[in-house]
């Protein structure tokens, strides 16, 4: 099992982890991409003082692995340590965002 310390991205300064772009890099970072081929499953560590995780930060950061692995797939590789019940509902929230289907319909004048 791997495993992704979020303490390295915060260096128990920043307390929280915010924006999609900001999630974004934290994938590169971690290459999460590689990751989700080469390992059975992902264990990601809260750092100790985190107050604040966003749903678009989980976007950028787990968005890509949550379309290509699937939901369930995804929930059996990736497991979540040290997260507060807020912070759990934000990945659930941003979790939710990826996997909701919008279509916008335009009309011709």
């Amino acid at each position: 099992m791997a495993t992704i310390d979020l303490t390295e991205l915060t260096r128990n300064e920043v307390r929280s982890l915010i924006g999609y772009e900001r999630g974004e890099r934290a994938r590169d970072y971690f290459e999460l991409g590689k990751l989700d081929r080469g390992v059975e499953s992902i264990r990601v560590t809260a750092p100790a003082n985190l107050r604040t995780l966003t749903p678009s930060f989980v976007q950028g950061f787990l968005g890509n692995s949550i379309l290509s692995l699937g939901l369930e797939a995804f929930r059996n590789h990736y497991l979540f340590d040290g997260f507060s019940a807020l912070q759990i509902q934000s990945i659930e929230t941003g979790i939710d965002r990826v996997l909701m289907k919008r279509s916008f319909e335009t009309t011709a004048a």
